[in-house]
């Protein structure tokens, strides 16, 4: 539990880390081990059922309004607590795009809607890699306020090289001391 940076500059793994810690990719040396918070193991191919994860190269369905889309998401993903439907458009600020399709949105309101369902979702593991991508400056001020509100009782892992996202974390990696 706690938040994490994971810093460096273009090109030094800061995506590869996660991806590895999220089981998409085999790690060339050593193992990734999982567990719960009481101490029980968790099978890599089961880590998905613990992770939420909002990254650029993980698409969404195109197709599907927000609205369709926030459904067919929490079959698998519920949101946290009481936490409803409604609660996610409001907190999201996404109210007046219920009904677009996701390939309508510009790239900042997909990755505002990315980013509202891995933090707002039920996950005790929440995976971000660069989360302000793309966010002008109103939409990072609301995910600074994301990030406080909905961190808490969770292990979030956070990877940028943007100095304000990383502020938000209570402790770095800094991956540049571990690169060749």
């Amino acid at each position: 539990v706690g938040t994490y940076g994971i810093a460096g500059s273009n090109g030094t793994g800061k995506s590869t880390l996660l991806s590895i810690i999220a089981g998409f990719t085999t790690p060339t040396r050593g193992r990734v081990s999982y567990f719960t918070n009481e101490l029980q193991e968790i099978s890599p191919d089961q880590i998905f059922q613990y992770l939420a994860i909002a990254v650029p190269y993980v698409s969404i369905i195109g197709e599907l309004t927000l609205t369709e889309h926030l459904q067919f998401h929490c079959k698998f993903k519920p949101l946290q607590g009481s936490i409803s439907q409604e609660d996610f458009f409001r907190i999201s600020d996404l109210q007046s795009y219920r009904s677009v399709p996701v390939a309508h949105l510009s790239s900042g309101l997909l990755q505002r809607l990315k980013l509202a369902l891995a933090m707002l979702g039920a996950s005790p593991l929440v995976l971000l890699d660069e989360p302000t991508s793309y966010l002008d400056e109103k939409s990072k001020a609301w995910f600074k306020d994301l990030f406080k509100n909905y961190s808490k009782g969770r292990m979030t892992i956070l990877a940028s090289n943007e100095r304000s996202d990383l502020a938000l974390t209570e402790s770095r990696l800094e991956v540049e001391h571990f690169t060749r």
